[in-house]
């Protein structure tokens, strides 16, 4: 099993599982999220789980950010292997119709409404969150992903240096840190610096091959991860300067080791199960893809029906 790991065609292959289990992830995630308190209802549960709340804020530490990996990584492969991608205005008008048309019909025809609706939004702050995209929901992936992809392009010459894409990554985190504090997040430009490291992680992956990651133990790699996001846990509750520092730290540091335990694991979970890239998954994919976006804005229906 670990020779085939070692096949950068199996990994590729094994991306669509990978993206199908992450957008599972998503999906749980919102179901747990009730459970965390930071719910915007503010409807609180009918049992509480402190094991239930736990499991959230773990999830939310690496599936977005295991999502936004494994598209540079198949954004390597199609941009610097196959050539697919090679005159930057159709690379980029490609992406406005896959990413943002849907980001308009989804966010007038469902997602405004109901946050209209449920949560008494006057016109000024609908035309912010969702109009400017400031704040939009679920569907801020979309206009993130699409920025990464705008931004990533020019630098991909200068990512295939180490040296350059580690500058690159640091000074883009700095950029997305402190222009959040700033200037509003139209159109979640700031979380597009801040997700573009992860992006360049999955560039590297491809680039490198993974061969050295795959020799480390499944149970290691978890066992990591989860004593880094124990630590951050512990940050968090505590008080003073370095409590802050440290809980700022620890969170992009659980962030890089979540998404970068996530992808592995879950290629080796698919070459353990021999699923690859076939229609099956990808229509699975699909389906969870679209739950993710329609579903969420339910909650506040169901939460305003219960309350």
């Amino acid at each position: 099993m670990t020779n085939n790991l070692f096949n950068k065609k199996v990994c590729l292959d094994n991306c669509t599982f990978v993206k199908t289990s992450l957008m599972f992830f998503v999906v749980l995630y919102h179901s747990c999220i009730f459970w965390t308190g930071t719910w915007s209802s503010g409807q609180s549960v009918a049992i509480e789980s402190n094991i239930l709340a736990i499991f959230a804020e773990w999830l939310n530490t690496f599936h977005i950010y295991g999502f936004v990996l494994v598209s540079g990584y198949l954004f390597f492969y199609h941009m610097n292997e196959t050539k697919r991608y090679y005159n930057y205005h159709l690379f980029i008008e490609s992406k406005i119709k896959r990413l943002i048309l849907p980001y308009w019909f989804v966010m007038l025809v469902w997602v405004a409404p109901i946050a209209e609706i449920v949560q008494g939004y006057s016109y000024r702050e609908l035309i912010v969150r969702y109009f400017f995209g400031t704040s939009p929901n679920q569907l801020w992936f979309l206009w993130m992903l699409f920025w990464v992809f705008v931004i990533i392009w020019p630098l991909n010459n200068i990512i295939k240096n180490n040296f350059g894409a580690f500058i690159i990554s640091v000074f883009s985190w700095g950029i997305g840190l402190i222009g959040s504090k700033v200037v509003p997040n139209i159109f979640c430009i700031w979380s597009a610096f801040n997700c573009l490291p992860y992006f360049i992680i999955g560039m590297k992956f491809r680039e490198k091959s993974e061969k050295a990651f795959m020799k480390i133990p499944t149970w290691f790699l978890l066992f990591v991860d989860i004593v880094i996001f124990m630590l951050l846990q512990r940050a968090e509750n505590c008080s003073g300067l370095i409590a802050r520092v440290s809980t700022l730290g620890l969170s992009y540091i659980v962030r890089i080791v979540g998404s970068v335990v996530a992808f592995l694991v879950l290629q080796r979970v698919a070459l353990k199960m021999r699923v690859g890239g076939g229609k099956q998954i990808i229509h699975i994919y699909l389906k969870i893809f679209y739950v993710n976006i329609f579903v969420p804005p339910t909650n506040y229906l169901f939460c305003d029906y219960m309350a």
